[in-house]
């Protein structure tokens, strides 16, 4: 269904809330106690798994071997930890150092909209003082929530992606906004608007060799069920919240070419512990 739903309320957009960047250092810890206490924690992680598939375009592309970290007698350099700057709304706010993997160093910066993002002079700032490997960002619901118009919402995608392709080095992820289980009409238009970011991707990977080398999108429609909007915004459920993590940890994985490593099964360990 096509929508061409538009927005007369520009003072939406002026809003200020306070962008920070605020520093992370992970540490390993794959299984969560939240995901071991949970009952249906072998079912989320059969999804999480199925949903790593809608990561493009990795879906039929083969992690080269060049980009696997291999013993070259420099044991800092091999193993270090990749410099990633994951920008978001409130999707991942209650996101826990602990429950990350040490692999990624993960410095975050907050924005509420796309919009906001593109004149915010402290993420450029971030951006420059981080260095990152990679930059993944997951703002845009703000945005499809107030009704902007998808061709304003696709210009800011294009100055932003194009501004990062020019003044970083990093490989770059868009990690698209969730639908919501329960408003039918932003559902409908997120979809139109996350198709339409799509082929826009899409075609500027096309223009050389180097944009599909560093450029990606991240599809999270499957998460829909989850989420909920409010008057507030947005809320995952605590379920959610934890495939959503998997989710981040899976695209910076593959937006940097690293293998996962085997997740490790608390009970699969105590069951060959008795054995």
């Amino acid at each position: 269904m096509n929508h061409n739903i538009e927005s007369n309320n520009p003072k939406s957009l002026q809003s200020e809330s306070a962008s920070s960047s605020r520093e992370i250092n992970p540490r390993l810890q794959e299984q969560t106690e939240s995901a071991d206490s949970n009952p249906q924690s072998e079912l989320l992680g059969r999804r999480i798994r199925r949903q790593s598939s809608e990561f493009v375009p990795f879906v039929n592309e083969t992690v080269q071997s060049s980009n696997v970290p291999v013993s070259n007698g420099n044991f800092r350099s091999t193993y270090r930890r990749k410099k990633c700057l994951v920008v978001h709304d409130g999707t991942f706010k209650s996101f826990r150092q602990e429950k990350f993997t040490r692999q990624l160093e993960v410095t975050e910066h907050d924005s509420p909209s796309l919009a906001m993002l593109s004149c915010d002079r402290k993420f450029k700032d971030a951006t420059n003082k981080v260095k990152p490997e990679c930059i993944l960002i997951h703002v845009g619901s703000k945005d499809i929530y107030i009704n902007r118009r998808s061709s304003n919402i696709l210009r800011d995608y294009k100055l932003l992606i194009d501004h990062l392709l020019e003044e970083t080095e990093a490989n770059i992820c868009f990690s698209l906004p969730i639908p919501a289980s329960n408003n039918r009409q932003f559902t409908e238009y997120a979809e139109k608007v996350n198709k339409e970011v799509e082929q826009l991707i899409t075609s500027i990977r096309a223009e050389s060799s180097s944009n599909r080398e560093r450029l990606f999108s991240y599809k999270n429609d499957s998460v829909k069920e989850f989420n909920q909007a409010t008057q507030e915004g947005f809320k995952l459920s605590g379920s959610g919240t934890l495939i959503m993590w998997r989710r981040l940890e899976d695209a910076l994985r593959k937006t940097l070419r690293i293998n996962r490593r085997p997740l490790t099964n608390r009970s699969n360990r105590r069951s060959s512990n008795n054995e």
